[in-house]
């Protein structure tokens, strides 16, 4: 019941292959997002939710390593993933993040639920005017059914929740923006973001958040 987290990862990725358990100061990047989402003062439980791939059993043997629950579920189809996640699991409340961004921040995640929990939205998610790499999108488990029932566009089923996006008539929807643009790539795709990131953690510490980035990285306003 509650709040859970779902974290999607899978090791066969097309630019990066491996690159959730690929090391950032020290620690697995999927770890990183693990011990980041601990600090959000609104997460019941975090689960891993990956692929039936054989290549996966390692991400699962390390949620188990972290004490952390793993779901595996169809590769491509990954709202179908989510959906069954969250079925199995009981949960209210859904915070989709993905595994390639470890710099996520907890206190958006915990804004973001509770914009949820005033029952004023169907779904609130950050906008472009965050970093690439600070996406969290939350949803009731309702609106997630929903969706799955709904949504037939490939695209829909492996993106999860464009379906939300693509018909505001349907649903309520909160957008949250950063005041000030930040111009840093925070996720991780290519060799070049790992880099990038990999320094972000040396100059930054593990406890760095939208705040400190935005001090470090801001652009001007035009």
């Amino acid at each position: 019941m509650g709040v859970a987290a779902i974290v999607q990862a899978r090791m066969n990725s097309t630019r990066l292959p491996g690159k959730v358990l690929m090391d950032i100061g020290g620690k697995p990047m999927l770890v990183r997002v693990i011990d980041r989402l601990r600090k959000a003062q609104t997460i019941d439980r975090i689960i891993i939710a990956t692929t039936n791939r054989v290549d996966d059993d390692k991400i699962v043997d390390l949620a188990a390593g972290m004490g952390v629950d793993a779901y595996r579920g169809t590769e491509n189809d990954v709202l179908t993933r989510y959906y069954f996640c969250a079925l199995r699991a009981k949960v209210e409340i859904v915070v989709r993040i993905t595994g390639d961004c470890p710099c996520i921040d907890p206190y958006l995640v915990d804004l973001t639920v509770e914009e949820i929990e005033s029952n004023q939205w169907d779904f609130v998610t950050t906008t472009n005017s965050y970093p690439d790499g600070l996406d969290v999108e939350t949803l009731s488990f309702e609106v997630l059914q929903r969706v799955w029932h709904d949504a037939t566009n490939p695209f829909h089923r492996e993106h999860v929740t464009p379906y939300i996006l693509e018909n505001p008539s349907l649903f309520r929807v909160k957008k949250l923006d950063c005041s000030t643009p930040i111009t840093v790539k925070l996720s991780v795709d290519t060799r070049e973001d790992l880099e990038r990131v990999r320094s972000i953690y040396q100059r930054l510490g593990d406890s760095f958040g939208w705040k400190e980035l935005l001090q470090t990285y801001s652009a001007p306003v035009a």
